[in-house]
């Protein structure tokens, strides 16, 4: 979900009729506006292929006051029962106005996967204010990352590195340039 849409798959709840209309009872009385169900039929995107697709790990964000962007997974753009599902997101009368889609197969193929585009956290801006200006992602944050990711991350970890006194002070090496790098003081116990 986002501001006053939600995305939900037909088999999402048991009683699912009945749970809705609480949900967009309680947004009204708390918001005052409307709430945009989007719901996807189990005969367009049956529950394996909503699965298999990642369709409901999506991202939605706004565009500008009016207008949503779905951000998908790569595999629903090769799920054709889930573009068929986009599709009618698309189409039908919700703020969603676009989709684009990101591969995320290196990230899956290293334990992450579909599930990273669901991490966000929106931040009025007293609270944007109280996070370190060292951490918010820029060009030369980026750049200066990338050269500490090349200097610091080994190709291969075995037993023996792990027993070794030699990798521990490495180790606390990088973690205290990370700190650095961010503007953050390392953390004690």
């Amino acid at each position: 979900g986002n501001q006053n849409v939600l995305l939900i798959h037909e088999l999402a709840w048991l009683d699912q009729a009945e749970v809705l209309s609480a949900i967009s009872a309680r947004f009204t009385a708390t918001t005052g506006a409307m709430l945009h169900v989007v719901e996807i039929p189990d005969q367009m995107l049956p529950l394996a292929d909503a699965v298999s697709s990642y369709l409901f790990n999506s991202q939605l964000l706004t565009l500008n006051s009016s207008s949503m962007v779905l951000v998908c997974p790569g595999e629903c753009n090769s799920t054709p029962s889930a573009q068929a599902a986009i599709r009618h997101i698309i189409d039908g009368a919700n703020p969603i106005s676009e989709v684009r889609y990101l591969d995320l197969r290196e990230s899956m193929n290293n334990g992450g996967g579909p599930a990273c585009l669901r991490l966000r956290v929106i931040l009025d801006e007293e609270q944007l204010a109280a996070i370190p200006s060292g951490v918010l992602f820029s060009e030369p944050l980026d750049q200066r990352i990338g050269n500490w990711i090349s200097s610091h991350y080994r190709e291969a970890l075995s037993p023996d590195d792990l027993a070794n006194p030699e990798f521990a002070i490495a180790a606390q090496v990088a973690v205290e340039g990370l700190y650095a790098i961010l503007g953050l003081q390392p953390f004690t116990q």
